[in-house]
This record gives C-alpha cells, sequence and structure tokens, in this order.
C-alpha cells in the first residue's frame, strides 16, 4: 500500500503478471530527460526559424527575379519606349550596391542567377543588383 502524505490517499498495488513494462525513475532522471526534451525544442524552434527565414528571402527573390524579367525585357526590345506598368522599389538596400554599368556585366549577372551552387539569398542581392542598373538599352551581339 503506497499512501500519500499530503492527502491520506492509499493506493493498492496488486501482484500479478502483466505485459506491461514497469520502470521505476529517480526525479533525477525525468529532470534530465526533461532538460534533453527542452533542448530538442530549442533546436527545432531554431530550424522553424531557418526556414521561415529562408521562405522568406524565397518569397523576396521571386518577386524580384520577375522585376529583373521584366527590366530586361524593357532593355532587349526593340521598342523605343517602354510601357511597362511595373514600378520598380524604391528601397535602399542595406548594403551599397552598385549597378552594372555594361550589357556584359547584366549577362554576367543572370548567368550567376542560373548557376546551381548560387544560393536563394546570393541571387536576391544578384536581383537586386541587376536592378539597379542606370543602362536604358542593350543590343544583341
Amino acid at each position: 500500500v503506497y499512501t500519500r502524505d499530503t492527502t491520506g490517499d492509499e493506493f493498492c498495488f496488486k501482484a500479478q503478471p502483466s505485459s506491461g513494462l514497469v520502470q521505476c525513475e529517480t526525479v533525477a532522471n525525468l529532470e534530465s530527460e526533461r532538460s534533453n526534451l527542452e533542448g530538442d525544442v530549442d533546436t527545432l524552434e531554431n530550424e522553424v526559424n531557418a526556414l521561415d527565414t529562408e521562405q522568406s528571402v524565397a518569397e523576396n527573390l521571386e518577386m524580384e527575379l520577375g522585376n529583373v524579367d521584366t527590366l530586361v525585357e524593357e532593355l532587349t526590345s526593340d521598342l523605343t519606349t517602354t510601357t511597362s506598368g511595373r514600378v520598380r522599389r524604391q528601397e535602399e538596400p542595406t548594403t551599397p550596391l552598385q549597378g552594372p554599368t555594361t550589357c556584359d556585366e547584366i549577362s554576367d549577372i543572370i548567368d550567376l542567377l542560373a548557376d546551381e551552387a548560387t544560393t536563394d539569398a546570393e541571387r536576391l542581392i544578384l536581383a537586386r543588383k541587376i536592378l539597379l542598373t542606370k543602362i536604358k538599352k542593350c543590343r544583341s551581339k
């Protein structure tokens, strides 16, 4: 018979064979397990934050690549005026970037965008760099 000091309740344990597993653990073992689980939770929360950041970068990249497509179309079109309904964002990048000054530089950056080894964060910087160009027209070679 087991008696709790605080309530006076009694619990009887019957001695008979059981298919279950009985295991006694000390408070120290349970606290250690709790600490390990809290560490796992922290690790998972960090992974979620990293995935959220990655998703945000990917969404920004998708938007900026759309702007790059529009700009490349404007630069390479045969029309002398552009009538794009898109408006470039005026947000300044966190690090001062200089836009490409030649059409060849734009082409090189586009090649880097297509490189599978380039991360999404790097692609986002490259896309924003292209959008900073002052070039108004490019011609095919």
